[in-house]
């Protein structure tokens, strides 16, 4: 059997396992940072394309995985949370009929969380990730509402309830130039207000020689941060740390791996695809977002089905086959860490997604070296924390919140 591209099923493809869907165009903030831009003339998914992408991911996409995931994205997805419910309801409904299980996620600015949201989220048990940048100076700065307006404090209403929907809701947090000497306090506000798993990222653009030498310092603090932490025993992530870690580290002997070698670059058009409001299927959310959401790369609809030759691009991306920063993916030291960057932003940046933006290659360097030095003192001096690092430890983060600190020695990353 073959596709209108001529293409046989199932040719060699990977299974699909997750399925971004961008429920709305809309957003209730302006952050003046986000890859998505100015929204000209945001849409929303109307019920049948989201429906039929569910059918189209349960039926032929997914191939044989048994276990598929959908996420929300957006805009922000609970613009559109009437949809939500009904795609959940129609999801868990319709996957048995096809001898699969199925979990959902969404990426949300924590804003909307409302009662009515977190009872819904109770019961269908979906995971969080929520994009918050830090304290009250650091969120405000450049996460404004769509009318300009502060939204630390409408955020911050909602954090207990939705630790009390998901414990170990992690924490996006975006560090930019002009924030990122506040990253520590911006860790202590979360970590006060419950939460146990963060992960803060460099912003795309906007980064000189000087602010890459400063943004080195912030992350060694922040490692130093991690450490102390890390000395309670308690459960803790924080990425790219811990995502590092584990790239770099053994599970048996914990020793260091460096030569090895991904044999892929992210999941974008591999496991990963996303569907746009109008049903167009792209390799991942961050496509989906280019040209005011005309997107990039479509391979197709789920009203029409997938053009596999164009995902094949994708299937086939290495990171040997990376072009690099200022030497090939695979003779670099870091290849494991960055692993030829966002294909979408290289896209952005250079007009190939073979090429990494310019200063990837030094802020991959920044969370590499900085992350050796954390295992290296774990290894020497309390090697049993190693798999906390490394986020293998199976114990709930809830659980573990009110861990008390030691008296151990605490060396420091310099």
């Amino acid at each position: 059997m073959t596709h209108g591209d001529g293409v046989p099923d199932n040719s060699f493809m990977p299974p699909l396992k997750q399925l971004v869907l961008f429920v709305t165009e809309a957003c209730n903030f302006n952050c003046d940072y986000c890859f998505q831009g100015l929204r000209t003339t945001p849409r929303k998914m109307d019920p049948k394309t989201a429906r039929k992408s569910v059918d189209w991911l349960l039926a032929e996409a997914s191939g044989d995985a048994r276990k598929i995931n959908i996420g929300f994205f957006g805009g922000e997805p609970l613009v559109n949370f009437p949809l939500i419910e009904e795609i959940v309801d129609y999801a868990e409904q319709a996957a048995p009929r096809y001898d699969k299980t199925v979990a959902f996620n969404m990426t949300t600015n924590g804003s909307l969380f409302t009662d009515k949201v977190a009872d819904f989220w109770k019961r269908h048990d979906i995971s969080l990730l929520l994009s918050v940048d830090g304290a009250p100076f650091t969120q405000n700065r450049h996460r404004k509402s769509k009318h300009g307006a502060d939204t630390s404090a409408q955020v911050e209403k909602n954090f207990a309830r939705i630790l009390d929907v998901h414990p170990d809701c992690m924490v996006r947090m975006t560090i930019t130039p002009d924030t990122m000497d506040h990253l520590v306090d911006n860790l202590d506000y979360l970590f006060d207000h419950g939460f146990r798993a963060f992960a803060h990222h460099p912003v795309d653009r906007g980064w000189d020689r000087q602010s890459l030498l400063a943004l080195d310092v912030a992350v060694r603090k922040a490692a130093n941060w991690c450490l102390d932490k890390l000395l309670t025993g308690m459960k803790f992530k924080q990425h790219p740390f811990s995502a590092t870690a584990a790239r770099l580290c053994d599970w048996d002997d914990a020793a260091a791996a460096e030569n090895s070698k991904p044999k892929r670059s992210c999941g974008a058009g591999k496991g990963l695809l996303a569907v746009g409001v109008d049903g167009t299927i792209f390799p991942c959310h961050r496509f989906v977002s280019h040209n005011d959401f005309a997107g990039a790369f479509p391979m197709g609809t789920v009203f029409d089905g997938l053009n596999r030759r164009m995902r094949n691009q994708f299937t086939r991306l290495s990171n040997q086959k990376m072009l690099g920063c200022s030497t090939t993916c695979d003779a670099c030291k870091v290849r494991s860490v960055c692993r030829g960057g966002c294909l979408a932003r290289n896209w952005e940046v250079n007009g190939s997604m073979f090429m990494p933006a310019p200063e990837l290659e030094y802020i991959a360097t920044i969370y590499y070296e900085t992350t050796k030095e954390l295992i290296g003192l774990l290894e020497t001096h309390r090697r049993d924390l190693l798999p906390i690092l490394l986020g293998r430890r199976k114990r709930s983060l809830a659980k573990d919140r009110a861990s008390q600190k030691t008296g151990l020695r605490k060396d420091r990353v310099n």
